[in-house]
C-alpha cells in the first residue's frame, strides 16, 4: 500500500482552482511516460512503478496494512483476518472487567427485556459509554451486533436489569477477545 504525503500532494499545483483535476492530469502524464499498462500484475513491474513514483512524488510505502482505526489486519496467502483484540482488552480494562469470569453466550437464553419503570436506575452516562464502545467493536464482531443493539435501545432510562445485561456481554467478551472476521479466497462461481 502506498500513501501520498499530504503536504506534497498538491505542492506544484498551488493557485490552481481545480487541484484534484490538475493532480489527475499530472499523475496520468507520469504514468504514460513510464509506458504504464493496465492490469500488469508482474511483481517486477510493480516495484519499478513504485520506485519511479517515489522519484516523481513524495510517497511513503507502508507495505501491507496491519492496523487501522483499532482494527488489526492479518493478511496471509488466501485469507485476511480482521479483529480488535487490543481494543477489546482496553474496553475490558476501561470498565474494570479484566478479572471477570468468561461466559459462553453473549445473552442469557429467553431473556425478556422491557422498560423497567419500577427498577432502580443505572448510571445512564456510563451505560451510554459502554454501549458506544461495544458498538465500535461490532465492526469485526457480528456475534455481538444483535445483543448490543438490544441493550442499546434502553439508553434513555437504563435500569439495573439493563446494566446486568451489559455486564453479561462484557463477561462474554472476556472469553472471546480474539474473535474476529475471516475472509478466505474462494472459487469463482460461474452461472
Amino acid at each position: 500500500m502506498v500513501i501520498f504525503k499530504k503536504k506534497c500532494m498538491f505542492h506544484n499545483l498551488k493557485g490552481s482552482s481545480s487541484k484534484p483535476r490538475a493532480w489527475n492530469i499530472r499523475l496520468n502524464k507520469s504514468l504514460k511516460s513510464l509506458n504504464f499498462m493496465k492490469c500488469s500484475q508482474e511483481q517486477k513491474a510493480s516495484k519499478e512503478f513504485k520506485q519511479q513514483m517515489m522519484k516523481d512524488f513524495e510517497l511513503t510505502d507502508i507495505r501491507l496494512l496491519m492496523y487501522n482505526l483499532g482494527i488489526e489486519v492479518d493478511q496471509r496467502k488466501g485469507c485476511i483476518m480482521l479483529k480488535q483484540l487490543t481494543y477489546a482488552k482496553k474496553l475490558l480494562q476501561q470498565f474494570k472487567m479484566t478479572e471477570c469470569n468468561p461466559t459462553k453466550y453473549a445473552m442469557e437464553a429467553k431473556l425478556q427485556f422491557r422498560k423497567d419503570a419500577e427498577g432502580s436506575l443505572a448510571n445512564s452516562t456510563k451505560y451510554r459509554r459502554v454501549i458506544k464502545t461495544l458498538r465500535y467493536l461490532t465492526r469485526t464482531r457480528p456475534d455481538l451486533s444483535y445483543v448490543v443493539e438490544i441493550v442499546g435501545s434502553y439508553m434513555e432510562k437504563p435500569t439495573m436489569m439493563h446494566n446486568q445485561a451489559i455486564k453479561h456481554i462484557l463477561h462474554y467478551l472476556m472469553g472471546t477477545t480474539s474473535y474476529g472476521l475471516k475472509y478466505e479466497r474462494g472459487e469463482v462461481l460461474k452461472n
